[in-house]
């Protein structure tokens, strides 16, 4: 059902027009309605209301008895009829196979698709800071560095020092051992 979710209406009516749709029924008309989207401090700490989410339901029957539901976000109700149908289709002994191969099967590739390119767009954007900066080897001192730079980065990130930065020039190429002063805590 996930999959339905993240996809489009028009590409889910698109596909299910490949499967001959069963007589159903609606149970509750779609609607949109409210959620209270929950949170937790850290991932795991105490629960918190984040906000409210739009979303859309609906529930039909099939005339087997089959009975599907569909919740998207949004307010999309014809998408949320769509999702509902082919859960109660899925459910169905009759129509399951169908379903996953004409409508499930084609959505779930070309989510994957985009989301790989997605994927590879971003990857192309990626920085290594490690090779950003790298040591000179006419560079002969920490004080090459614009004045306070060590220092502006320590407060701001709240690290124990410039010790452990990549850019601190290591002391077989400085010369000497000075350190930027550290602020006291």
């Amino acid at each position: 059902m996930a999959v339905l979710a993240h996809s489009e209406a028009a590409e889910i009516a698109g596909h299910l027009e490949a499967v001959a749709l069963p007589a159903h029924e609606d149970l509750r008309e779609p609607e949109n309605g409210l959620v209270m989207v929950r949170g937790r401090v850290g991932g795991d700490g105490a629960p918190f209301n984040f906000g409210e989410a739009t979303v859309s339901r609906a529930a039909v029957r099939l005339s087997t008895g089959e009975v599907g539901f569909g919740y998207t976000l949004g307010r999309d109700r014809y998408k949320a009829k769509l999702i509902a149908l082919c859960d109660a289709m899925v459910q169905s002994d009759e129509f399951a196979a169908a379903v996953e191969a004409e409508v499930v099967a084609p959505l779930r590739a070309a989510l994957i698709e985009k989301r790989s390119r997605k994927s590879a767009e971003a990857a192309a954007t990626r920085v290594d800071f490690y090779t950003l900066v790298r040591v000179r080897a006419d560079m002969t001192s920490v004080t090459e560095l614009p004045a306070g730079f060590a220092d502006k980065c320590c407060r701001r990130n709240r690290c124990s020092g410039p010790s452990w930065m990549p850019w601190r020039v290591p002391a077989a190429f400085s010369g000497s051992r000075q350190r930027p002063a550290r602020r006291p805590r």
